[in-house]
């Protein structure tokens, strides 16, 4: 009698415990949809939409130049090793090693371009454009968020990296006139001092005249270019500084 009523106990006992883990389930599980009601009927600002995206796209494009840098940095090292252990086994003569070192410092320099042109501005967007995502999220009601504004769009996006300006395009135009023809004028020398005989004097001539296209361009940028990109980064930290007062005002209220 006694063994029989254990048994009555015990199995009651497991059929309580079997309930209790059910019940147990079936609460955590509508806590879990009610969480995800909630989010799903939350409403996100526009500015927060527009903040994240914007960062989405600054990390996306940071990624892919970072990618490239890397990418580079390799093909440079390639380069260098290559040139080194083929003229070592005698595989390649002198001048293609000299080609091929040759390729490696323009990759080296196409990387350092990359790296602080590309790169280091998109690091500064990323980190701007966080802030005021971290601000928005942050913000104690809705009253104080109606009333921030979202600053303007970064330059590493924004297609107009430069004044576009007909007076700065003018003087751009000249510039990498001035460029494109240094830059043939430092590589055709060396095609033909392979190619041909007795071209010394005017392969030197092509790069004093490659220099002298370097000088007027870099004289086109001082002295015209410059000053123009100076106040179209003046405008741009004046639109800055009052995003960053209107913000301000903002809070305090």
């Amino acid at each position: 009698m006694t063994t029989e009523h254990d048994e009555i106990v015990e199995e009651t006992e497991k059929s309580a415990q079997l309930n209790q883990t059910e019940l147990s389930k079936i609460m955590a599980e509508a806590e879990e949809e009610e969480v995800r009601e909630k989010a799903r009927e939350r409403k996100i600002d526009p500015k927060e939409v527009k903040a994240q995206e914007t960062l989405d796209k600054l990390m996306q494009k940071f990624k892919g130049y970072r990618l490239l840098c890397v990418g580079l940095g390799i093909a440079a090292f390639a380069l260098l090793i290559a040139s080194m252990l083929l003229y070592k086994n005698g595989t390649i003569d002198e001048d293609t090693q000299n080609t091929l070192l040759f390729a490696g410092v323009v990759v080296v320099g196409l990387m350092l371009y990359f790296a602080m042109a590309r790169v280091r501005p998109l690091k500064d967007d990323i980190r701007t454009w966080n802030d005021v995502l971290v601000d928005i999220q942050n913000s104690p009601s809705k009253k104080a968020l109606s009333r921030k504004v979202l600053p303007p769009e970064p330059d590493s996006l924004s297609r107009k990296k430069y004044p576009m300006t007909s007076e700065y395009l003018h003087y751009r135009r000249y510039w990498r006139t001035c460029i494109t023809l240094a830059g043939l004028c430092c590589i055709a020398p060396m095609a033909l001092i392979r190619i041909m005989d007795d071209v010394l004097v005017p392969a030197v001539a092509m790069l004093c005249f490659a220099y002298v296209l370097i000088f007027v361009a870099n004289h086109i940028d001082r002295k015209y270019m410059k000053p123009i990109r100076e106040q179209e980064k003046a405008r741009q930290s004046k639109a800055k500084l009052a995003y960053k007062k209107k913000n301000r005002k903002a809070n305090l209220s």
